[in-house]
């Protein structure tokens, strides 16, 4: 852990299809790849040092796969030779010793990932903690709980297939990125736009879409944008309640 990771241009390899963020539902995969769309989360913690230099803050994984979309517009032999390309990327993968993986639901673990960033993140921005902080904190925790609650809640009346214990899932994460300070708190103090409108703001899209609410989201979204304008602005810990 803590490693240092200098950034350089790896050895030619064949991709074997664009990727996509964990942001973009299935449907909009195949609107612009209705063939060939993969899935790749990560769950690593690192911290950007400069253009050039990486911090490995956190041992997580990789997740690789194709949806469901792209396997039904397939012929079982293209299809098996796209997966077996997959294949050899994530050997490559592991030759680096980066923990991937092949997903049998990438749509499923691309929702489980935003959720887990969703609920985390924020929290780690508003409050300037490491995550570690947010994994033994009561406050923090009680308010993690209400975001992935009403995650979960917008989920089922969208009929959107998530893991059952996704709260177990946010707390691993934690624990295994413990001394890591999250993306978003790093955007704003980099002065960068953060990605609270892919991860909250989706989360709200599809809530208010279904009638649930999602207060808890709306309350995040709109601490973050405030500080992503005044970064020294900090929410009183009971803000949420």
């Amino acid at each position: 852990m803590g490693s240092m990771v200098m950034m350089y241009p790896a050895r030619p390899f064949s991709f074997p299809s664009p990727f996509c963020l964990p942001s973009l539902p299935e449907q909009l995969l195949e609107s612009h790849f209705p063939k060939q769309a993969s899935g790749l989360i990560i769950s690593h913690g690192a911290l950007a040092l400069s253009p050039c230099a990486v911090q490995w803050t956190g041992r997580g994984e990789m997740k690789l796969g194709f949806s469901s979309l792209v396997r039904a517009k397939q012929h079982e032999k293209e299809f098996e030779n796209k997966q077996q390309k997959l294949l050899e990327f994530i050997s490559l993968l592991n030759s680096a010793n980066l923990n991937a993986k092949l997903s049998e639901n990438i749509i499923e673990d691309m929702w489980n990932k935003l959720i887990v960033n969703a609920c985390v993140n924020p929290i780690g921005a508003l409050f300037e903690e490491k995550n570690g902080e947010l994994l033994h904190s009561v406050v923090y925790q009680q308010m993690i709980k209400k975001l992935s609650t009403e995650c979960v809640s917008v989920c089922q009346a969208n009929n959107i297939s998530i893991s059952k214990d996704i709260e177990e899932k946010i707390n691993n994460v934690l624990r295994n990125t413990k001394e890591n300070r999250c993306s978003m708190l790093q955007d704003i103090q980099n002065g960068k736009e953060t990605e609270i409108d892919y991860l909250n703001g989706a989360i709200i899209k599809y809530g208010r879409k279904a009638g649930v609410s999602v207060q808890a989201h709306e309350k995040v979204f709109s601490a973050v944008k405030r500080k992503q304008s005044e970064p020294g602005f900090k929410p009183s810990q009971t803000f949420l309640e």
